[in-house]
């Protein structure tokens, strides 16, 4: 009947804008997430170095705290992969060294992510977003002192960088607790925010019914 295929073309065509929304959203996405690469660069390459701030375990903006650390745990996560890839490099631990290089370029994609889904975008999932991060970056800080610990001889010289590279990341998962509202407080404002979602196009018009 007539009324059955109008339906259909009805069906019909609120799928496609749900694609067409889909796929910018998409694109949206993709391009806001790579133009914030030389961002993240230029923050790691110039940060802002505040002892008071950074070792204040009681700060009033958990947002500018979380910011800070971020930074400062990257820029020591990367120091420590080249300190360790050089004492592997020197001492010939062939296999450790493409496991250490891996593990650098984590610290970095952790590190980026990070900033750019829970304090450049806002927020992903809430506290949950920053109870992800935060095995993330116990991961990343122990997966250094693993490597290094399983190494004799000279090699095991890696693990004075792997300890120290746990400082940062206490205070950097620290920060991210304090952010999610785990401390006392309330969740930094537009945490809850879903990153997914943010800065969404408007859905284009669906087409009128045909008669």
């Amino acid at each position: 009947s007539s009324g059955g295929r109008g339906g259909d073309r009805g069906t019909g065509s609120m799928e496609q804008v749900g694609r067409e929304v889909g796929q910018q959203i998409a694109q949206r996405q993709a391009a806001s997430y790579k133009s914030s690469w030389p961002e993240y660069l230029k923050e790691l390459m110039t940060p802002t170095l505040q002892t008071g701030k950074l070792f204040n375990i009681k700060p009033t903006d958990w947002q500018d705290y979380c910011l800070r650390w971020n930074i400062v745990c990257t820029d020591l996560g990367l120091v420590t992969g080249v300190v360790i890839f050089a004492i592997y490099l020197f001492t010939l631990a062939w296999l450790s060294i493409f496991i250490e290089a891996w593990f650098t370029f984590m610290t970095l994609f952790i590190g980026h992510l990070a900033w750019y889904l829970l304090l450049k975008r806002g927020g992903c999932m809430g506290a949950a977003g920053n109870v992800i991060f935060i095995i993330l970056y116990v991961f990343n800080g122990f997966s250094h002192l693993n490597t290094a610990a399983q190494i004799k001889g000279l090699s095991s010289l890696a693990l004075i960088p792997a300890i120290a590279y746990l400082v940062p990341n206490f205070f950097m998962i620290y920060a991210l607790l304090g952010q999610a509202g785990f401390l006392g407080g309330q969740q930094t404002e537009g945490l809850a925010a879903n990153a997914a979602t943010a800065g969404a196009p408007a859905a284009p018009a669906a087409p009128a019914a045909q008669a």
